[in-house]
């Protein structure tokens, strides 16, 4: 007969395993709504991927109850917690369609399926897309739009609860799929042609994808932050924080401080690679190569922020 683990002999599995002396391999489970939404038994409403990726009161519902339906059901069979959540952790979904989108990607929603996206470019468009200008993310109509919802989820769980659970609305995020995967979404097949036939403008092809993706990874991550410290700081509540920014922070100045955080992204990597490459096969000499690499690695950032300083301040910006 199967024996399920209590939560107290699950978490002594997992204390054994942080602290190295690991009495078994823990297992944890990876879900996500679609099970909830795909399965009949669990959405007796019918609910579709249009009304939960448009309407706050089914994207609250459905996501509550997957968090039940993985506490009480999925977790017996792993060494996750059994007991429900204090409160509920929304967050505005996106499914795996965020990065076609973003770049322009109609998202088709297919009965009984998640949403996806199809080819709508082809390779006589690969230099127009090369062109296309990706360096203000936050004015992106598919992000304008998913931040837009995540205030509305934020308005409607203001009044929502769930077995007598209230629940918060994360901050805006996505994860990026990868530039093959993207770029296979927005040109189909004809992608791998292109890396066949012209190498060099697939790499160059792909590598404007993966900046794009970096910069509105950023953008959102740094709208996060701000909004938390001001929330914690401040008490500025995040729907307030997000209908003022516009009028205080100008496009200027959020594209260079993104901007930046890209060139000290590259520097670091450059410095660590320069200094990674010279050491010896010892401990002595990585040791002295780490030490190094991050002291000149911080001189560089320093420096090239002030040279930063002094070329835009005459600008205004």
């Amino acid at each position: 007969m199967l024996q399920i683990p209590s939560d107290s002999e699950k978490a002594a599995v997992w204390k054994a395993y942080q602290e190295r002396r690991p009495t078994r391999v823990p297992l944890r489970w990876t879900a996500n709504s679609r099970i909830v939404l795909l399965n009949p038994e669990l959405n007796p409403e019918g609910y579709g991927y249009r009304e939960f990726l448009h309407e706050p009161r089914v994207s609250l519902a459905v996501q509550a109850r997957f968090a039940e339906y993985l506490a009480t059901t999925l977790n017996r069979t792993c060494d996750s917690s059994c007991e429900l959540p204090a409160q509920w952790r929304f967050a505005v979904e996106s499914q795996n369609v965020y990065d076609a989108a973003y770049f322009g990607a109609e998202v088709r929603y297919e009965p009984g399926q998640v949403p996806c996206t199809h080819q709508f470019l082809t390779l006589d468009d690969v230099d127009a897309f090369l062109a296309r200008d990706f360096s203000r993310p936050l004015e992106n109509p598919w992000v304008r739009d998913r931040l837009a919802f995540r205030e509305r989820l934020v308005a409607e769980a203001e009044h929502f609860s769930h077995l007598g659970r209230k629940g918060t609305v994360a901050a805006f995020g996505v994860g990026f799929d990868g530039p093959l995967t993207v770029a296979a979404n927005l040109f189909g097949s004809d992608v791998f042609l292109l890396l066949a036939a012209d190498p060099e403008r697939a790499e160059r092809l792909l590598r404007h994808i993966t900046e794009a993706c970096l910069l509105r990874n950023q953008a959102l991550a740094g709208l996060a932050g701000g909004m938390l410290a001001a929330d914690l700081a401040l008490d500025i509540t995040p729907s307030f924080f997000m209908q003022a920014m516009p009028g205080a922070v100008k496009v200027a100045n959020l594209t260079l401080a993104v901007s930046k955080s890209v060139v000290f992204g590259v520097l670091i990597a450059l410095v660590g690679c320069h200094y990674g490459l010279r050491v010896e096969p010892n401990t002595q000499s990585l040791g002295r190569g780490t030490t190094a690499s991050v002291v000149a690695a911080i001189t560089v950032v320093i420096l090239v922020d002030a040279v930063f300083a002094i070329v835009f301040r005459s600008v205004g910006v």
